[in-house]
């Protein structure tokens, strides 16, 4: 080998070196993906000083699965015809060309040489090509052959040396890492656009769903009075016409059926306007200072009728130590109480019934403003109890277990919406049942203490007594609330009394005259009266019905 063969070797080498650093360079700084690759082309042409340089993209058809071949990008020297956009080159079958090939570069290996030593069903395909000498690398992402890259000789027939083939193979290595960035980044791409795409669609649809609420709540809270208030009507003259009529004659039992329906159907709508509330995330928790004791008897007072109907005796188990007053919001939990002990006593044939109410524990306080009491509430009964199969169950909304003759009685909404408001309060209720052998549910609530001098509740036990529901009087026992507890002048027994009446019969624009008309002849009762005007102008029936059965409990005491 003669020095000057020897040095253009080396001068050789050293450019394709150069070349292989430059177009490296080309694949990592240059922004455009396609600008990147036809540089970097065009640097290694030049480099190795080739007639031609392409890249085939491997893939397979859709159908058939046979092995295809695409050129994708070329690069060709001056003079040279491209063949860049020639359809002939287009999904070309590899196996039936080229299956040599094909098995070598599968397997991440290269292929080059003098044409003239190759097979000779190849050099058929690359004679006419005026191709003399070529090298073919493999283009593998992730273990897999993508593609590979060629570098054609038309002019010199150069000897590709086995260190030269490695260089070649090094730079398609670094193709395929530029193709797996483009891949990676065009899907990132594609991912963001499917996600901003989703995200707006969720966005409208969220919006439609919050303006649908913001209507169904707009319409339940307008037909809630709509409807309460003729249905209070409804309960108040059938009340007075109860007090009237000849007992067990036909017009008494169509009165009571009357007053049956019409309680149901107040029931109904109040249980479908809290379940909404909660299943849209309006339920509010505020908390007022309580009086225990008195709100705890006004419950179990309130569930005496139901009780003393069926001959349930209804016990009351409070611990001594519990505080006198805690901070708990009455009307939720009044709401829990009375629907767990409704339940009980309707699903209690014979026995008892008991509301037990214990101190579990006073809480570590040091970290807190006010010391905190935690306080277990129960309702046992000895009922016909629930199946282990049914306890999840009944706290689904509209599911009722039982006989059909107890389904009928409720709307299958009360322990899903006991359940959501305690969870509110950061509890939940507890369930443990034995068919025929009763059941017991409870819940735990950490109450901030307002009052805690010890006070000991004795335990009311006795017969099961009848209450007369067509006393006159209306007795209910007082719960210390923020909205009842502040220091006011109560007006006479008779100026109550009217008020209910007219509450109860629905005329609320008749009680807003006699109430202003008193105000002028009681002006030391005008907080009083005031609260029952601001309420009655905003359709507040309930809260007039509380307000007013409280203050003539305690004009009675």
């Amino acid at each position: 080998m003669t020095r000057n063969v020897i040095e253009a070797e080396l001068a050789f080498s050293e450019r394709l070196l150069v070349g292989v650093s430059e177009a490296t360079r080309s694949l990592l700084t240059i922004k455009n993906y396609e600008e990147s690759i036809l540089s970097s082309l065009a640097i290694l042409g030049h480099a190795t000083q080739v007639d031609r340089v392409y890249v085939f993209r491997l893939h397979s058809h859709p159908t058939t699965k046979v092995p295809l071949m695409s050129q994708k990008w070329e690069w060709v020297k001056y003079g040279i015809i491209p063949q860049i956009d020639n359809p002939e080159l287009q999904n070309l079958p590899f196996l039936d060309i080229c299956p040599r090939w094909y098995e070598i570069l599968s397997v991440g290996q290269s292929i080059s040489g003098m044409v003239c030593t190759f097979p000779e069903g190849e050099q058929a395909i690359l004679k006419p090509q005026n191709i003399l000498s070529l090298v073919v690398v493999p283009i593998m992402i992730q273990e897999e052959c993508w593609g590979f890259m060629g570098y054609d000789d038309c002019q010199n027939g150069h000897y590709w040396t086995r260190s030269e083939v490695a260089v070649l193979e090094a730079i398609a290595h670094s193709f395929g890492g530029a193709i797996s960035r483009n891949n990676a980044e065009e899907n990132l791409k594609e991912a963001n656009e499917v996600l901003i795409r989703q995200t707006k669609e969720l966005l409208k649809a969220q919006d439609e769903a919050n303006q649908a609420n913001r209507a169904k709540s707009m319409f339940l809270a307008n037909m809630s009075h709509e409807l309460r208030t003729p249905l209070n009507g409804i309960l108040g003259y059938t009340q007075i016409l109860q007090r009237t009529s000849v007992p067990e004659s036909n017009e008494a039992r169509g009165i009571e059926v009357i007053h049956q329906c019409a309680n149901h159907l107040l029931t109904l709508i109040n249980d479908i306007l809290d379940f909404s509330k909660t299943e849209t995330g309006h339920l509010t928790i505020l908390p007022v200072s309580v009086n225990l004791s008195l709100f705890l008897n006004e419950i179990a007072d309130m569930c005496q009728i139901q009780s003393s109907q069926k001959k349930i005796f209804l016990r009351r188990e409070f611990s001594p130590e519990l505080p006198i007053k805690v901070s708990v919001d009455a009307k939720r939990l009044r709401q829990v109480l009375l629907n767990l002990l409704s339940n009980a006593i309707k699903f209690t044939d014979a026995g008892q019934v008991t509301l037990s109410v214990m101190v579990e524990k006073n809480l570590e306080t040091r970290h807190l403003r006010s010391p905190v009491a935690r306080i277990q509430f129960a309702v046992v009964d000895t009922g016909v109890g629930i199946s282990s199969q049914d306890t999840e169950r009944i706290f689904h909304a509209f599911e009722q277990v039982g006989d059909l003759g107890r389904k009928a009685e409720g709307t299958g909404l009360g322990l899903n919406i006991s359940q959501r408001i305690l969870s509110a309060m950061g509890s939940s209720i507890q369930v443990e049942s034995r068919v025929g052998a009763g059941s017991i549910f409870s819940f735990t609530l950490d109450l901030t203490i307002i009052e805690n001098q010890t006070q000991l509740l004795s335990t009311l036990a006795g017969e099961a007594c009848l209450v007369d529901v067509t006393a006159q009087n209306v007795c209910v026992s007082a719960s210390d609330s923020n909205a009842y507890s502040e220091k006011m002048n109560i007006p006479p027994i008779d100026t109550l009394k009217h008020c209910w009446e007219l509450v109860q019969s629905g005329r609320l624009k008749k009680l807003i005259q006699y109430v202003e008309l008193i105000s002028q002849t009681q002006p030391e009762n005008a907080q009083f009266l005031q609260k029952i005007i601001d309420w009655a102008t905003k359709f507040k029936v309930d809260e007039i019905e509380e307000f007013l059965s409280i203050h003539l409990n305690l004009s009675h005491l």
